[in-house]
């Protein structure tokens, strides 16, 4: 979960980088070929559902009500932090969303 928001955040970087024309001669093939703008939106789509399931995980898992009785692997403590993780999650959802719809109206303009 921690891995897949640095993902997100890490490849919001590389994507204004590369859209920009800020990045080194070395990673051309990040340039605004519409392959490469393709490949931008699929990912930023796919990080987009991943953000949107971990976020309703961690939503769920959050409601999560202590029980007397001790059930094996089953413990609710850091509903805090759930719920904050959930919270981030749905931000960098949005975000990812908000990056993939510049993409496909930009898409003319950046190639």
């Amino acid at each position: 979960s921690f891995l897949t928001a640095l993902l997100s955040c890490t490849h919001n970087v590389v994507i204004w980088a590369a859209l920009s024309g800020r990045m080194p001669p070395r990673f051309s093939f990040l340039a605004k070929s519409p392959f490469a703008l393709g490949a931008h939106f699929g990912i930023t789509i796919g990080i987009a559902m991943i953000l949107s399931v971990l976020s309703r995980y961690f939503g769920q898992l959050s409601k999560c009500e202590p029980i007397d009785v001790y059930v094996r692997q089953y413990a609710c403590q850091s509903i805090g932090g759930m719920m904050s993780y959930s919270i981030f999650a749905f931000l960098l959802y949005w975000l990812n969303l908000l990056l993939a719809l510049l993409i496909l109206r930009g898409k003319d303009d950046l190639e």
